[in-house]
């Protein structure tokens, strides 16, 4: 079975769900204004939150990969030399 299309799909849900073609009140009703999530944040604060996610993540991220590449490098998987 063909699974090509599974990608446009999410990446059309993804679009219509962001608000770029409809406004989100049409499509999700009252339940936007019973759950406001993040309204009470300030412009300043939510990219001062986003930096510090990024830089949380990308840190986990570093962490795994160092970690990852010395198991494989343990268990002869990747050559020291060529890295190959």
């Amino acid at each position: 079975m063909d699974r090509g299309w599974s990608g446009e799909a999410v990446a059309g849900a993804l679009y219509l769900f962001c608000g770029a073609v409809f406004p989100l009140d049409a499509l999700v009703g009252r339940v936007a204004h019973q759950h406001p999530s993040l309204v009470g944040i300030s412009d300043a604060e939510l990219l001062a939150l986003l930096v510090v996610m990024t830089l949380a993540l990308g840190a986990v991220a570093a962490a795994m990969f160092r970690r990852c590449d010395f198991i494989a490098r343990e268990r002869g998987l990747i050559d020291r030399t060529t890295n190959y």
